[in-house]
């Protein structure tokens, strides 16, 4: 008997030992903002959310929105880039980045639609390009489905939207498990993020260390991870697929040729429902096209913005 217990202690312990290496807990926003809030970021308070911006550049507004878990850094040397010719405004959405969790708790596409119709009516935006990436894409297109009199450049980059071909990667797919997804998200140390992140890329060799640095850090931002489960589930959930044929702004889809988050393949689809819709394959690109080469998704960009913007 006393062995038994010996063994069941042993194991306990080293179970413990076990996530205690992989545990983080969350961190004050205020060393982040500290850190990351240099100019251009900007807060603007609007639906109730303390929204982090990145507010750049003159002439036609682009608003840019980034992926699940993701953050304004995604489109950071993208930004720069499209600030030569237009107004860039590139957003934390809620549950994510600097600017946090929703109090109300607000995150399938459709809401994070609403909550970004609050922002840009905050900032006098009346007319403007939308860009999206992965989720952003999907919050993108529920946007221009409730508000085509706003947009007059849609730009979709390897986006929700079409019906899911094939297994999610497993780091997705463990968060959306009953009982696991709750528990995983507690479980962010940066040698785990970094990798996770790498699947992102084509070539992983294009990772740098700042920017790994920083989308493990911003995660951990008091209440993100919470929230970001819950957007998960949100973007599961979507009923985009049923309703992207009734997007009428001229639009853009952009795809990495080799994304193993949400596959090319899924590309036809979209091309098949959306009218008008344009499509390039940036070859050699994986999931987050704009952060692993930004120059080639922003000539990408480039020509459909100066043809079928303001």
């Amino acid at each position: 008997m006393f062995t038994v217990l010996w063994v069941v202690l042993v194991l306990v312990v080293a179970g413990l030992a076990t996530a205690a290496c992989f545990f983080r807990f969350d961190r004050d926003p205020a060393p982040l903002e500290a850190e990351y809030a240099t100019p251009p970021s900007r807060f603007v308070t609007a639906g109730g959310i303390r929204f982090h911006i990145r507010d750049r550049g003159e002439g036609p507004v682009l608003v840019l929105l980034h992926g699940q878990s993701a953050n304004f850094v995604a489109w950071e040397d993208a930004a720069a880039l499209l600030a030569k010719e237009h107004r860039v405004i590139s957003v934390d959405m809620p549950g994510h980045g600097l600017t946090g969790p929703d109090p109300a708790e607000r995150y399938s596409p459709a809401d994070l639609a609403r909550s970004l119709d609050a922002l840009v009516t905050a900032l006098g935006l009346t007319r403007f390009a939308l860009a999206g990436n992965s989720l952003g894409g999907g919050v993108a297109e529920e946007y221009a489905l409730a508000h085509p009199e706003k947009l007059s450049v849609l730009l979709l980059l390897d986006p929700l939207g079409a019906p899911v071909l094939g297994p999610r990667p497993s780091a997705f797919a463990a968060q959306t498990i009953p009982v696991i997804g709750p528990l995983v998200r507690w479980f962010a140390p940066p040698w785990i993020v970094r990798p996770i992140l790498a699947t992102t890329y084509a070539d992983p060799r294009r990772l740098t260390a700042p920017v790994a640095r920083a989308f493990a850090l911003l995660l951990l931002r008091a209440g993100n991870r919470a929230a970001q489960y819950k957007t998960l589930l949100g973007a599961v959930h979507t009923t985009l697929p049923a309703r992207i044929a009734g997007i009428t702004t001229p639009t853009l889809l952009i795809w990495g040729s080799r994304d193993s988050w949400i596959s090319p393949r899924h590309a036809a689809y979209m091309v098949a429902q959306i009218p008008g819709i344009e499509l390039k394959m940036l070859d050699g690109l994986g999931h987050q096209p704009m952060l692993e080469d930004p120059a080639a998704t922003v000539a990408a960009m480039a020509p459909f913005l100066a043809a079928h913007g303001p």
